[in-house]
């Protein structure tokens, strides 16, 4: 009795840990299967500000861009366009000329945003990683650099833009795997840049994303979207081409972009508050994967599948475009007001003064996206940074291309930045952010690259090779 009495209470207080732990275990059991479980440790950029809308300045600025659009209609420039405005799960303004709410457009390079998508949702399946290699799935295909000590491509340096692949609107003549070889569908170009370090726009790395996700669903691409995509998120008029690649090949209109730009807007949740993809993966395509120095908040970088930028509260907006011969297409998301703009065109060359125009109407739908927020500041507009003296001094010296054992020599002089290729061409570079400038070549053609660990400049991407930093 003694024995049995003594050993009760230790039983009883046994049972009373076995059930709390039952008990909590049950709780986040059922709090995991009905989706609460995903309050993860993540930045949300998504504030969503509100302040009252300045009527009379949107008044104006309709009836300007109105104005302005039309003009441009009578002159051919857009021979048929939609335009609008979205703000959280509403169509809160929109203009047409010569088309309707269903009329399809081509959207060119924003199908990548759709392959992005794609891909992160096969990710938060568990069927990919975004630190898996490509040759994962495509073993014959070895497109890392030996001469560069490349290390392998992974996912994400595909949805980056930070493969090493060459952007193939200014690299020609380079050399290519055919498909025979490498089990692709096409002939891809060869890997010129080493991976990881910076940006370099490329078409054959998200042919590449379109590729491996058919070989894990299984499908054709044109099937995934549709069942991964548009049927969830409603875009009931879009079209997928049957030659659609995860570069391009997508049409869509007024009502579907609209469906597209409220999920990105509710943080991946679609018109019917039904889960696309999880939050805390929405935030994480907006954070940047290569290195990126902090002597500035404001940034302008590629995040995963979408052109970011961010200021001292963190991302400001992110945004793709779609452009060639009949071809206009943009869309653009403010995470702090809830609000989007988009426009989609057909006009019949993709000339400098088709690009000009283009810009301005980005410009005009900013300032009326900003008067609709009630936001006294330009909403759209990010400040240009640059390197102080202690940076450019890190940029000085002398480069040589792994590749073609081209010599380049960086300088500074009165606090300017001057490039000299091989003695044969010498000019001074503006910068429009701590480490990318313009040039020869175009805005973005020069790019200063860092190693993630040391902080030390590694060397210079520019639009056709990659000069490494010498000691």
């Amino acid at each position: 009795m003694i024995k049995k009495n003594n050993s009760t209470p230790i039983l009883r207080i046994f049972l009373k840990i076995f059930n709390f732990i039952f008990k909590l275990g049950l709780i986040q059991l059922i709090l995991y299967c009905n989706g609460d479980s995903e309050k993860e440790n993540y930045k949300s950029y998504f504030l969503k500000k509100n302040y009252p809308a300045d009527e009379v300045k949107v008044n104006q600025l309709k009836n300007n861009y109105e104005a302005w659009l039309n003009s441009n209609h009578q002159k051919k420039v857009f021979p048929t366009i939609v335009t609008g405005i979205i703000r959280g799960k509403d169509l809160i303004y929109s203009y047409k000329i010569a088309a309707n709410d269903q009329t399809n457009y081509s959207t060119g390079s924003l199908t990548k945003t759709f392959t992005a998508t794609l891909v992160m949702r096969t990710i938060e399946k568990g069927l990919i990683s975004l630190n898996d290699p490509v040759t994962k799935y495509f073993p014959k295909l070895k497109l890392e650099n030996e001469i560069l000590q490349s290390k392998p491509i992974l996912i994400k340096n595909l949805l980056s833009h930070s493969s090493g692949l060459p952007d193939l609107r200014y690299y020609e003549n380079g050399k290519s795997y055919p498909r025979s070889e490498t089990g692709l569908s096409y002939n891809i170009s060869e890997q010129i840049y080493p991976t990881g370090f910076h940006y370099r726009y490329s078409n054959h790395g998200f042919q590449l994303l379109g590729e491996i996700l058919q070989k894990v669903h299984g499908k054709p691409l044109k099937q995934i979207l549709e069942e991964e995509l548009f049927f969830p998120l409603g875009m009931k008029y879009s079209i997928a081409a049957p030659t659609v690649t995860g570069a391009g090949g997508i049409q869509t209109n007024l009502h579907d972009i609209s469906r597209y730009a409220t999920m990105w807007l509710g943080e991946g949740k679609n018109f019917e508050e039904q889960k696309i993809l999880k939050a805390s993966t929405v935030n994480l395509m907006l954070e940047y994967v290569t290195k990126i120095p902090n002597f500035s908040p404001t940034k302008k970088y590629c995040g995963l599948g979408w052109r970011t930028e961010r200021d001292e509260e963190g991302v400001t907006t992110f945004f793709h475009i779609g452009g060639a011969n009949f071809t206009a297409a943009w869309i653009q998301m403010f995470p702090k007001y809830d609000i989007a703009v988009f426009y989609l065109s057909n006009p019949p060359e993709y000339d400098d003064n088709l690009m000009s125009q283009l810009i301005l109407m980005q410009h005009k739908l900013g300032e009326l996206a900003s008067a609709i927020v009630g936001e006294k500041i330009l909403i759209h507009r990010t400040k240009d940074t640059f390197p102080n003296l202690d940076l450019m001094s890190q940029y000085a010296g002398d480069y040589e291309s792994p590749l073609t054992k081209a010599k380049l020599k960086v300088s500074v002089k009165d606090e300017k930045v001057y490039f000299d290729f091989s003695g044969k061409s010498k000019f001074s570079i503006p910068f429009y952010t701590i480490n990318v400038t313009s040039g020869p070549g175009g805005k973005g053609a020069y790019e200063f690259a860092y190693d993630s660990e040391t902080k030390k400049v590694l060397g210079l991407s520019t639009y056709n090779s990659f000069y490494k930093k010498l000691e």
